[in-house]
């Protein structure tokens, strides 16, 4: 039997401080501190978020924005695939954590600690997963 795998959604607050810490034994206070640092660079959204889901009206930036970070992650990045994260009608008061832009990536990147840039790369991975096609899983 097969199943439909989709691409995860975007980081809650809760689940990157989480992945955090597993994969880097980061405390998650010391985590939002340094997602709080990221997000008042300019780097990432708003970090005190409870909802994976990213507004439609985004999709057309972030779209453009993931063709840019691409060369971060493995193939099959497809920047027109619209999958389940686009739903307006889970966005709470704020939406999934992403990165904000890569135009002064390059630059911003050498100013950041080695918990900030581990956190900027956790954001900017699962948002270029979002724009991978469902795989058949068996």
């Amino acid at each position: 039997m097969t199943a439909n795998t989709s691409p995860n959604l975007a980081w809650t607050l809760v689940a990157i401080q989480a992945a955090a810490q597993q994969r880097f034994s980061y405390a998650p206070e010391a985590s939002l501190q340094a997602l709080y640092r990221l997000y008042e660079a300019g780097l990432i959204t708003y970090p005190r978020t409870e909802t994976a889901h990213l507004p439609r009206a985004l999709f057309k930036k972030a779209s453009k924005l993931v063709r840019k970070l691409q060369h971060w992650h493995r193939d099959g990045v497809q920047p027109n695939y619209q999958g389940p994260v686009w739903d307006d009608e889970q966005i709470g008061s704020h939406h999934g954590i992403v990165p904000c832009k890569a135009s002064a990536v390059q630059f911003a990147l050498a100013d950041l600690s080695i918990q900030e840039l581990n956190l900027y790369k956790l954001v900017c991975e699962r948002f270029i997963e979002l724009f991978h096609l469902p795989t058949h899983a068996k």
